[in-house]
């Protein structure tokens, strides 16, 4: 079985003291009564697909493969069923998965597929830019991983639980080899 895990949100990638007009990383904000989403496909072995806000006839987003995120979309801040389909099905084809979701107004959110069914949602902080901050999914069915960024040694995300989201901050600006350790029980 092969390892799924998930690195997202380095702000900032460039080596040394970034200027500060590079601070400014972030999309805007949304206004008020409306949220951002941004979806991504990590099922491992999975099929692209189409995703659908219940009860709209176009594909709010079309044909996303394992491994890609679509970048964040604007909608209005309130309750909705999202639905995935096959890429290419048709609207009226039998969701292969549902997942009911709640936006806040001005809320930017990032829900994350994985394994058949499975999703996860977490929320972005629009008031924070951390330097060297990353943000980082263990997105296997069953383990926990440890995230080692530098390779050093030195675990900066210890024994993330499957389906759970962590966060570290670099050290410094560099470039970075991660490692992903598995326990014992991981998938």
């Amino acid at each position: 079985m092969k390892h799924a895990a998930l690195v997202l949100a380095l702000v900032a990638a460039a080596c040394g003291q970034p200027e500060p007009q590079n601070y400014d990383v972030l999309p805007r904000p949304p206004p008020d009564d409306w949220a951002q989403l941004r979806v991504l496909h990590v099922a491992a072995g999975q099929p692209s697909l189409d995703v659908y806000l219940r009860d709209t006839t176009e594909a709010v987003l079309a044909s996303l493969s394992e491994g890609f995120a679509q970048g964040f979309i604007e909608i209005a801040a309130r309750d909705y069923t999202i639905d995935l389909r096959l890429a290419a099905a048709s609207r009226n084809s039998e969701a292969r998965a549902s997942y009911d979701l709640s936006l806040a107004s001005r809320e930017r959110a990032t829900l994350v597929i994985y394994g058949d069914t499975l999703f996860l949602r977490f929320t972005d902080d629009l008031a924070r830019v951390d330097l060297g901050a990353m943000r980082v999914v263990n997105a296997t069915t069953t383990g926990a991983l440890s995230f080692d960024f530098g390779a050093d040694g030195s675990n900066e995300v210890v024994d993330l639980a499957a389906g759970e989201v962590g966060r570290a901050t670099l050290p410094d600006l560099s470039p970075a080899v991660v490692s992903v350790l598995a326990d014992a029980g991981a998938q």
